[in-house]
């Protein structure tokens, strides 16, 4: 069966958007207190979600200060009382030195479409070498286009039965751990804080399992640890896993390392 791939999604998850269901009368109710809103960012709301928690949440950039890449938590939605416009009084208050659309603040950093250039700034009120103030992007539609999964993981959809993956494990240096809850463990003796999650896939249309198109394989892997750790066994697996199985999740070289 051939599997599909699809971009990892914007947003982290559909049912926590920040503001309701974007219909034409809320969207012409804060167009009339804010102005237009970028084209992109509607054409965004309207596809995935109305704001909320970014899934791919790094702006890989090489400008000073950022440690090559900006970290994005979350973009506001349009409307409601956590969205915007009620949200743009952050602004005022934190006094960022960029005039325009508020799209996401955490206190003192923050991010802006400005209103003269359609630029996308972002803002670091507190950054040890002065404030930050620096364009990430010319225009929200590239910004959007720029965004990457920033998480420490790496994921799979195993077109291969539970014996064939324990045997390529195996013979990869794996070895198979307890059984909690129908999810195998898998770790490897010299990485001890490297561990393959295999579980069953529970939706199998696509639901389910976010960066799925569709796919009908029963078990789905993910790889955690250490970020230099991950990237250097998800190379090993995929050549384990081989046919049948299909990364849907790189994490970026700027993603910062977790234990």
């Amino acid at each position: 069966m051939q599997l599909e791939r699809r971009p990892v999604p914007v947003f982290k998850d559909p049912a926590k958007a920040t503001s309701p269901e974007l219909s034409d009368d809320l969207l012409a109710e804060v167009e009339g207190a804010l102005g237009a809103v970028p084209p992109a960012l509607v054409q965004l709301f309207r596809e995935e979600q109305n704001g909320g928690k970014l899934r791919r949440s790094l702006f890989p950039s090489s400008a000073p200060g950022l440690e090559g890449a900006a970290q994005i938590g979350y973009l506001l939605g349009l409307g409601g009382p956590r969205g915007m416009p009620a949200l743009q009084v952050l602004a005022a208050h934190w006094r960022y030195p960029v005039e325009g659309l508020l799209l996401a603040s955490e206190g003192a950093r923050a991010l802006f479409v400005e209103a003269a250039s359609g630029a996308v700034i972002y803002v670091d009120m507190k950054h040890p070498s002065g404030v930050l103030r620096i364009e990430l992007a010319s225009d929200i539609a590239s910004f959007l286009a720029g965004l990457v999964d920033g998480s420490p993981s790496c994921d799979w959809v195993l077109g291969v039965e539970l014996k064939g993956i324990q045997e390529r494990l195996g013979a990869a240096g794996w070895e198979e751990g307890d059984n909690h809850y129908g999810i195998r463990r898998f770790t490897r003796p010299e990485a001890s804080r490297l561990e393959l999650r295999v579980f069953p896939n529970q939706s199998r249309d696509g639901e389910g399992f976010s960066c799925v198109e569709h796919s009908e394989c029963a078990l789905v892997a993910q790889l955690h640890g250490l970020h230099e750790a991950v990237l250097s066994a998800a190379e090993a697996l995929d050549e384990a896993f081989g046919v049948g199985a299909l990364r849907v999740n790189t994490p970026h070289p700027a993603a910062k390392p977790v234990d």
